[in-house]
């Protein structure tokens, strides 16, 4: 997926329909349920047939997404004939997002938290070596290694910029 910059260098409509789905497909979402909320969220209302014609989605498989996106709380739908769907607000579905997404961080926090350190045979190590890259990774990792050093870490860094105030900050 390539980005189309226009003269004044700001993304198209297409641009940023493109980022939704993908952002959402990344929390999680499939393809055709992400494509439906994306264009749901630029309808007051639409039918299947209306949702279906405008995101390229076929319309028996608008409407497992939708029911699928409805269980999340992130469509409503009106049984009419024929039904009525729309997507919640864009606060609400981004909240909805973020509670999910965080509830799911922290469930991988509790089943890494549980898992059983196994140590090499030999117990004494000389020297460890730790390749780290991007500089959240680098912070946390160091001032973890600082923090748990009996006498000395020798610290390389390929890039002049690695160091941070985060990195230098010692409690």
């Amino acid at each position: 997926m390539s980005a189309s910059v226009g003269t004044l260098g700001h993304m198209t409509t297409v641009d940023n329909l493109e980022e939704a789905e993908e952002i959402l497909q990344q929390l999680g979402l499939k393809e055709y349920e992400a494509r439906c909320f994306v264009g749901l969220s630029q309808l007051s209302s639409g039918t299947a047939k209306t949702i279906s014609e405008m995101t390229g989605v076929p319309r028996t498989r608008v409407y497992d997404s939708v029911r699928l996106l409805e269980a999340n709380g992130l469509v409503e739908v009106h049984h009419s004939s024929p039904q009525q769907f729309r997507a919640v607000s864009i606060e609400e579905a981004t909240k909805i997002l973020r509670e999910q997404y965080k509830a799911r961080v922290d469930r991988l926090q509790s089943a890494l938290d549980e898992l059983t350190v196994v140590e090499p045979g030999e117990k004494t190590l000389p020297q460890e070596v730790w390749a780290l890259s991007g500089p959240g990774s680098i912070d946390v990792r160091t001032n973890k290694l600082i923090s748990n050093a009996d006498s000395e870490i020798v610290l390389i860094l390929g890039d002049s910029q690695a160091v941070t105030p985060d990195l230098c900050a010692t409690d």
